[in-house]
């Protein structure tokens, strides 16, 4: 075979081969053009002015960064949008000094750190009579924190309350008293008691028909052991003077009006008396059950 008939052979193409081949150049023809006319359907993109402006101000600092100083240069650029602090109060710290809770004013207790609502808490507490003792006192009301606590503890000091000292001068010789027969002016006389000690005594005593003891004289209303103690050695007490109480005769309302006889008393000493008779002694009323212990001790003197 020579070179002639070989190349005929290589660049001789079947029928199907021919279309192929014709399919492709129709193909890379279509390509040519779509590539040259695309451009023309395509929208041009909208360009958002804010992202534009954004843009060149980012530009502008980064500008004013690198035309500063180096050593002037801040490690973040300035805030476009800085935040106002000027409207923003002020914060007052605690003032702390020596203060007696029971004396100090609202505008101290501001001073010390305390809030308008605990002030209110506290004054309404000393309204109703309240008082502080101790800094446990203080420290119980309401809203206190244990910061407050832990910081005031230290500050708190108490005034002392006076003591009543009656003075009395050994040269004058104090006259004595029977408790049970002395009238309100004689009572009067004795150190620490005026005039209406010397009346509340003069009718307690009278309600009760006497007294046994000078201990009785702390159930008189406004009478403190104190006085009692400093007056004692100048009382007496006759027993004999004692009113007894009528057991057997007396109705409930003459019974109740005895400071040791409650209505209820007086009613089941009524009640016993009308079931069993009369009462010959106070154990009988004991051993009923109508009187307890300490009642029974305190009525013993008057049967």
């Amino acid at each position: 075979m020579n070179i002639k008939q070989l190349i005929q052979d290589y660049f001789t193409f079947s029928r199907n081969e021919r279309r192929g081949i014709t399919l492709l150049l129709i193909l890379i023809f279509l390509m040519a053009i779509a590539n040259k006319t695309i451009f023309y359907f395509e929208k041009p993109a909208k360009i958002n002015p804010a992202l534009f402006d954004s843009a060149r101000y980012e530009l502008g600092l980064l500008n004013d960064s690198l035309n500063q100083h180096p050593s002037e240069r801040k490690l973040f650029p300035p805030d476009p949008n800085p935040i106002d602090l000027s409207g923003q109060a002020n914060i007052d710290l605690p003032e702390l000094f020596v203060f007696d809770p029971n004396k100090t004013s609202d505008a101290d207790f501001h001073r010390l750190g305390l809030s308008v609502k605990q002030i209110a808490t506290i004054r309404n507490y000393q309204n109703k009579g309240g008082s502080f003792r101790s800094k446990e006192d203080f420290f119980k009301m309401y809203g206190l924190t244990n910061q407050q606590k832990n910081d005031l503890s230290a500050y708190i000091k108490f005034e002392q309350a006076e003591t009543f000292h009656p003075k009395i001068d050994p040269k004058v010789e104090i006259a004595t008293f029977e408790l049970n027969t002395a009238d309100s002016t004689d009572l009067e006389l004795l150190p620490g008691i005026g005039d209406k000690l010397s009346k509340r005594i003069v009718k307690y005593r009278d309600l009760l028909g006497g007294f046994y003891s000078i201990s009785q004289l702390k159930e008189v209303y406004g009478l403190n052991e104190q006085i009692i103690r400093l007056n004692s050695a100048s009382l007496t007490i006759d027993p004999a003077k004692i009113k007894k109480i009528d057991w057997n005769f007396a109705n409930a309302n003459e019974l109740s009006r005895h400071p040791y006889l409650r209505n209820n008393l007086s009613r089941q000493i009524i009640q016993y008396r009308s079931k069993n008779g009369s009462i010959s002694n106070l154990e009988i009323l004991r051993d009923s059950m109508i009187l307890n212990i300490d009642e029974y001790n305190r009525l013993k003197p008057y049967f």
